[in-house]
């Protein structure tokens, strides 16, 4: 049974969570932090406190900033300070990482109240959207983060990520920009937990890591490639391979649902194959898209080609009474957002813009970015959530992170100057962020809060 919360419930949880992040960048906490990564060891002009507030806002003030953007920075929150580019250049080292990672770390214990919990799915612990976003880096950073080539530029990264979608939570990795996502060995198998629901894009298609996830009691739903290795029980219990297109080219319902297996070795695990039919409209624009492209290639487009573009196919080992066959797609279909949050990240604080070429100082301003990105993320989460409980209206969230990187040179020299003042500071950001900023609704588009109040009517 949910707990309905409420109106001063919820504005308690609001109160608490702003002060919560307005303490995120206290003195004594920082600095804490700061020794245990051995970034600081002994007094200096630059505390890890000034040093991680100044880094984190300059990356979101600049985007890309220069050492002389973050010396101008320090200038402004610190006017009597005297520190020199090359001063700062020194401490961009191996420890600067190391403390710049343990905050991340810290950010974890950033929760979003209980009371803003989108409340969808029930039955699931966390609605966990799997996805990556990549970039190119200079070439001299070859040698630490390799990148795809040819065209492109021999240095790259590539993000991996899992979002929260009931918490606003991110999980991430770096790797090497050329690293394939279907070839990925998931050590975020290790983050997921009992009863948690994995969202996985065909990239991420891998019989081995579906039947890992079954084995730690979670759950998965995927859209299905058609090379996807699938077995079938025979009459005497042995595990027959099937092909699919010769499982399916004779459907006719509109929407069937067959138990099949997924194998790791020697283990088979049960998951649900759900084959939805699409109108003939959807089947005639994917095979005219197919076509044109071969044709440009010099290819024929093979019959099992063209039988596959009239099936939408997802498999999950979520029950029935959890998530019900009609309900794969439009569930599946919120996984698209995870896009637009990358959009964001790239438009408003420059993600994939970094030309230095010191390996640390690309780190460094990589979990910078990302420090301030998941707290705003959290920020903009609460009032998204606010305004869709008070009155169903969405928070455009590209337009609230505009917002948020226009007061952040305030908020950062408050961090210094006023910090009293931090807590009436966000409370009026956030006001403001619900009065000014909730999308307006297009004729003939649904907005992704809609799809997930249709998967609450619908699945709780």
């Amino acid at each position: 049974m949910k707990k309905k919360f409420t109106k001063k419930e919820i504005e308690k949880s609001i109160n608490e969570f702003i002060e919560k992040l307005s303490n995120f960048f206290n003195k004594e906490i920082i600095e804490d932090v700061a020794r245990d990564s051995n970034f600081v060891e002994r007094e200096s002009k630059l505390t890890g406190h000034l040093f991680l507030s100044v880094f984190t806002f300059g990356m979101t003030i600049y985007g890309n900033p220069s050492l002389e953007d973050l010396i101008g920075l320090l200038h402004l929150v610190k006017p009597k300070l005297k520190y020199t580019r090359e001063a700062l250049h020194q401490r961009i080292d191996e420890d600067a990482v190391k403390f710049f990672e343990e905050m991340l770390s810290l950010e974890l214990k950033l929760v979003i109240p209980k009371s803003f919990d989108l409340e969808i799915l029930s039955f699931f612990k966390r609605v966990l959207i799997q996805d990556s976003t990549s970039f190119e880096l200079p070439e001299k950073l070859s040698n630490f983060f390799k990148g795809c080539g040819g065209s492109a530029s021999e240095a790259g990264i590539k993000i991996q990520f899992f979002y929260d979608l009931k918490s606003s939570h991110f999980l991430y990795q770096i790797q090497d920009g050329v690293s394939p996502d279907n070839k990925y060995e998931n050590s975020f198998i290790a983050h997921i937990e009992k009863n948690d629901l994995v969202i996985r894009d065909l990239g991420y298609s891998n019989s081995k890591v579906f039947v890992e996830i079954a084995l730690n009691l979670a759950f998965y739903l995927s859209r299905c490639k058609s090379d996807l290795p699938l077995y079938e029980k025979d009459e005497q219990g042995e595990y027959v391979k099937i092909d699919l297109v010769d499982k399916i080219k004779n459907i006719k319902n509109r929407l069937v649902e067959i138990e099949v297996y997924l194998r790791k070795d020697k283990t088979f695990a049960a998951t649900r194959l759900v084959i939805e039919r699409v109108p003939d409209s959807v089947k005639n624009s994917r095979l005219r898209r197919i076509n044109k492209y071969n044709k440009k290639k010099g290819y024929k487009t093979s019959k099992r080609t063209k039988i596959l573009q009239c099936f939408n196919l997802y498999i999950s080992n979520a029950p029935e009474k959890a998530l019900d066959k009609k309900h794969f797609r439009i569930l599946y279909a919120v996984r698209w957002q995870i896009e637009l949050v990358f959009k964001n990240w790239k438009s408003n604080f420059a993600l994939d813009k970094i030309t230095c070429k010191k390996v640390e100082r690309v780190k460094c301003m990589i979990y910078a970015k990302l420090l301030f990105i998941f707290i705003s993320g959290k920020f903009i989460f609460m009032s998204k959530s606010y305004l869709w409980r008070k009155s169903k209206k969405e928070i455009s969230e590209f337009r609230a992170t505009k917002y948020i990187k226009a007061i952040a040179q305030e908020w950062l020299k408050l961090i210094f100057q006023k910090p009293k003042t931090l807590n009436e500071f966000l409370k009026d950001a956030f006001n403001f962020i619900i009065d000014h900023h909730y999308k307006i609704k297009q004729k003939n588009r649904t907005l992704p809060l809609e799809l997930i109040k249709t998967i609450e009517n619908n699945l709780i």
